[in-house]
C-alpha cells in the first residue's frame, strides 16, 4: 500500500538540494508522495499583519520552486490567512485578497493544495465564503489546523464545530490537521457526520482528519486501537 505523508512543513531554509533531500527521506520511511506546505509566516504564531502580504507570496514562490523539483513527489499547499490585519482591518478585504492570491498560486506557479490556520477568525465566518467557493472552484485541496495551536493563542479559532460551516460549500474537500486535539471527541462527531450527509461512499465525504504531530502520543493510540472502526477512511495517520 502507497503512503502519503499528509503534514510536511517547509522551514524556509531550506538549500538548493533539499527536494532531493526530501525525495530521499520519503524513499527511506517507505512514503510515496508528501503534502508540503509553504512556510508559516511567523514560525511562533503564524498572525500576519498588513505588512506581511508580500512575505505571503514570497513564501508560496519559495514552495512553488522547490516541489517543481519534484513535482510527481512532492505536492505544494500555498499558506493563506485572511487575518483583517492584511486589509486595515476588512475581513471582507482581506478575503479578498487571499482570493487573488490563491488564483496566482494555482494558475501561476501550480500548487494544488492550501494550507490555513485561523488566526484572528473563524472558519465559519459568512465573509469567508467566497475564499471557500474560490479553492472549490479552483480543485485544489485545503488542509486547516485545527485545535490549539503552538502560541497558546490561537486554538480559540480553531474548534471543530467551527469548520461545520465549510459544508455551505459541498464542493470543498478539506482536511483537519491533528485530530482537533484536544477537542478529539468533538472533532470525530462532526466527522461522524459525513456518512449522514455525504451518503456510505468515502469518495463523497467533504471532511477527513489526520493524526499528524499535536495530539500527545496516548490519544495518537487512543484513535489507533482495534476498536476504532478499521474502515473509516476519514482519519488518515501522517
Amino acid at each position: 500500500m502507497k503512503v502519503i505523508d499528509v503534514h510536511t512543513y517547509l522551514s524556509g531554509s531550506e538549500s538548493e538540494e533539499s527536494a532531493e533531500g526530501i525525495v530521499a527521506c520519503l524513499d527511506a520511511c517507505d512514503v510515496d508522495k508528501a503534502f508540503v506546505f509553504a512556510p508559516l509566516l511567523n514560525v511562533q504564531t503564524s498572525e500576519l499583519t498588513d505588512e506581511h502580504l508580500d512575505d505571503i507570496r514570497k513564501h508560496n514562490d519559495y514552495c512553488a520552486d522547490l516541489c517543481s523539483r519534484a513535482p510527481e513527489r512532492l505536492y505544494g499547499f500555498c499558506v493563506l490567512n485572511p487575518v483583517p490585519a492584511l486589509a486595515k482591518g476588512s475581513f471582507k478585504r482581506a478575503v479578498q485578497l487571499m482570493i487573488e492570491e490563491v488564483k496566482r498560486c494555482y494558475y501561476e506557479l501550480g500548487l494544488r493544495g492550501v494550507k490555513m490556520i485561523p488566526t484572528h477568525w473563524y472558519p465559519n465566518d459568512p465573509e469567508i465564503i467566497p475564499l471557500y467557493q474560490a479553492i472549490a472552484q479552483l480543485g485544489m485541496y485545503v488542509v486547516f489546523h485545527v485545535g490549539i495551536f503552538m502560541d497558546g493563542q490561537q486554538g480559540s479559532y480553531c474548534r471543530p464545530t467551527y469548520f461545520e460551516g465549510i459544508r455551505q460549500v459541498p464542493e470543498l474537500k478539506v482536511q483537519l490537521a491533528h485530530l482537533g486535539w484536544p477537542w478529539v471527541d468533538e472533532c470525530i462527531a462532526v466527522l461522524n457526520m459525513e456518512s449522514n450527509i455525504h451518503g456510505s461512499d468515502p469518495k463523497q465525504w467533504q471532511l477527513r482528519a489526520n493524526l499528524s504531530f499535536g495530539p500527545p502520543d496516548d490519544w495518537q493510540s487512543a484513535v489507533r486501537e482495534p476498536q476504532q472502526p478499521k474502515k473509516d477512511k476519514r482519519l488518515l495517520s501522517q
